[in-house]
């Protein structure tokens, strides 16, 4: 088709690919205007569990020994993260801080200071689990640690998310903690079953280097994660576009229009005389 052809046609049918454009176009302002804003926090962290960690000699020394056994193990960084985005510590931590209310403003009372009574079904600690989670995104950039949560709450969802990893570094350091003591525990039973003088020594270097370790921990708050950069209330929300949706709109609507202005011209062409 010629261009001339084309400008006929539009011309021909200006006021019907103008109702069809406007429409779309409306259609899709309002639909933008009535999607919440959402708005995005991260903040930057590097794990400090290698640095932290101190080498264990119980794998090595009670490897060879039919009659020990105790685990060695440090926790990872890996093992770290699959804490922070782990159902367990997430609704435990929804739970402890009361949550639900922050996390679903749009279902809270305020004035009466409750559930909404027209609400089909109250929210549930795993509902702001799957909020929380979903939410949450982690990126890895070498040793740094990019953490992000995107949330409706402009005021909150900074705070929500440093408190996050403040209480995930308590959790594991505390699991640190509890691991080590126990650790000491079993090797003073140990201590006191054995007659052998070198085997003591041995357990007693053991038992050292156990509460070695659970002195770094009390004194680490930064046990797991070491925040370089926390998290600031956002100035501008992060969606959605609203011009975006808007021009999209926009542009489907004379899209469709046109289309629909060629399948007219045709059926008018090729209509039975």
């Amino acid at each position: 088709m010629s261009i001339g052809l084309l400008y006929r046609l539009i011309k021909e049918k200006f006021r019907l690919m103008a109702i069809l454009t406007l429409s779309f176009s409306l259609i899709s302002v309002l639909y933008a205007l009535s999607i919440d804003r959402y708005y995005k926090a991260e903040l930057l962290m590097v794990s400090s569990l290698e640095s932290s960690a101190q080498s264990s000699l119980l794998g090595g020394i009670f490897g060879q020994s039919e009659s020990v056994s105790l685990s060695s193990e440090k926790i990872t960084t890996e093992e770290a993260v699959a804490i922070l985005q782990s159902r367990r510590f997430l609704e435990n931590h929804v739970k402890e801080k009361n949550l639900l209310t922050t996390l679903f403003p749009e279902s809270w009372d305020k004035a009466k200071n409750e559930w909404k009574e027209d609400l089909d079904e109250i929210p549930s600690i795993s509902d702001g689990y799957k909020l929380i989670s979903d939410s949450l995104n982690l990126s890895y950039d070498n040793s740094l640690i990019t953490v992000e949560l995107v949330l409706h709450d402009k005021k909150n969802v900074s705070e929500i998310l440093n408190d996050l990893i403040y209480e995930v570094n308590s959790f594991i350091r505390m699991k640190a903690i509890k691991e080590s003591q126990d650790n000491i525990s079993y090797l003073e039973q140990e201590i006191n079953s054995t007659q052998l003088s070198r085997s003591k020594d041995m357990l007693y270097r053991l038992v050292e280097s156990q509460t070695q370790s659970i002195m770094l921990a009390n004194t680490r708050q930064d046990y797991a994660f070491n925040l370089i950069d926390p998290s600031v209330e956002p100035i501008h929300p992060a969606g959605p576009n609203r011009r975006l949706i808007a021009v999209v709109g926009t542009i489907v609507g004379f899209s469709l229009s046109l289309f629909c202005a060629f399948l007219i011209n045709f059926y008018n062409l090729n209509r039975p005389s």
